[in-house]
């Protein structure tokens, strides 16, 4: 059953993830509230222009990262 972890995940991958978000939230603390949403509007529309080039589409995704926490 498939605990939601790559099994193939090469070590140092979760630590390297931990930090990677840590750098993130730390980047994004200090915007404001209008450059968030701007941010957030403008990722949304790059994973949207993906899921169309490859022929696809993904509700899903956009769900997730519109629960994001402001």
């Amino acid at each position: 059953m498939n605990d939601g972890k790559n099994e193939r995940q090469a070590p140092g991958d979760e630590e390297f993830a931990r930090k990677a978000s840590a750098l993130f939230d730390d980047s994004v603390a200090g915007l404001d509230a209008q450059t968030r949403a701007r941010l957030n509007r403008s990722r949304q529309q790059a994973l949207a222009a993906a899921a169309r080039a490859l022929g696809q589409e993904y509700p899903g995704l956009t769900v997730a990262v519109l629960d994001l926490p402001a």
